[in-house]
């Protein structure tokens, strides 16, 4: 989205005299008698600012976005939000389903942990009874806890993914639908702070130094046509761009709007 802003850019105070009327009238004095003296209208000094504008054409982008993207594998589920949807920090955006085989991993750590339970009931009796020392079933025991503990990873691995939203903002993009299998970090939601907004610029190089982080700028917004808005330069990118041969400006609005 292209915008016209205008930079002041730069400003200084000015003392306006009739310097040379006054001269002309000191000539004047000194002239014969009977020459002709001119009429001189002697004004006070006084101090007035001038101003320098460049006008310029710039787009609306935000400075603070994300790009979210899929922790593991597998089938897009629960897609809730659409472009231009206001998301809240930590709203649930999408989420992702584990495939069969992690449910085949929760299955056969539920019959190892079954196994070692039953192994271990046995070396109890059996040191119970004296048959075996009492060193088996310290081992046992290791191994049934191990079997658990695989057992409870596998069944957090099984669980869907739940991707949210990092802080308050607007999606700006969506490129997943429901059912969609996706593989690890594939990028499923975009989206952006709409209080990071600035109007981005490119300034030739011939006024690159003459902007600088606070000067004053009136901007004018297509989709507010009619009306300006104050702002200032937020931030001035330090080297040019090579083939461009322009320097990156980026203003902010003292005021935001709704764009």
């Amino acid at each position: 989205m292209n915008h016209t802003c205008r930079i002041l850019t730069w400003t200084v105070a000015g003392a306006l005299a009739l310097m040379g009327a006054r001269g002309a009238w000191a000539q004047g004095k000194a002239a014969a008698p009977g020459a002709n003296i001119p009429v001189v209208a002697v004004q006070p000094v006084t101090l007035s600012n001038v101003s320098r504008t460049l006008e310029l054409t710039g787009s609306v982008t935000p400075t603070r976005q994300a790009r979210l993207a899929s922790p593991s594998e597998g089938p897009v589920q629960n897609c809730r939000v659409r472009e231009g949807d206001q998301v809240k920090r930590g709203q649930r955006l999408v989420s992702i389903g584990r495939s069969a085989a992690a449910a085949a991993q929760v299955t056969a750590a539920a019959e190892s942990l079954k196994e070692q339970e039953a192994e271990l009931n046995r070396i109890k009796i059996l040191v119970q009874s004296g048959a075996v020392p009492g060193s088996q079933l310290d081992t046992a025991r290791a191994k049934y806890e191990t079997a658990r503990a695989l057992l409870a990873k596998a069944r957090e691995l099984a669980g869907d993914y739940s991707v949210e939203a990092p802080w308050d903002g607007v999606v700006s993009k969506v490129l997943v639908k429901d059912g969609d299998f996706v593989a690890p970090r594939a990028p499923l939601v975009e989206m952006y702070d709409p209080e990071s907004l600035v109007i981005r610029l490119a300034v030739p190089e011939a006024q690159a130094t003459e902007i600088a982080k606070g000067t004053p700028a009136t901007i004018q917004l297509d989709a507010y046509p009619g009306l300006t808005f104050s702002g200032q330069v937020s931030l001035v990118y330090p080297e040019l761009d090579s083939r461009m041969r322009t320097r990156t400006a980026e203003v902010k609005l003292e005021t935001p709007v709704v764009l």
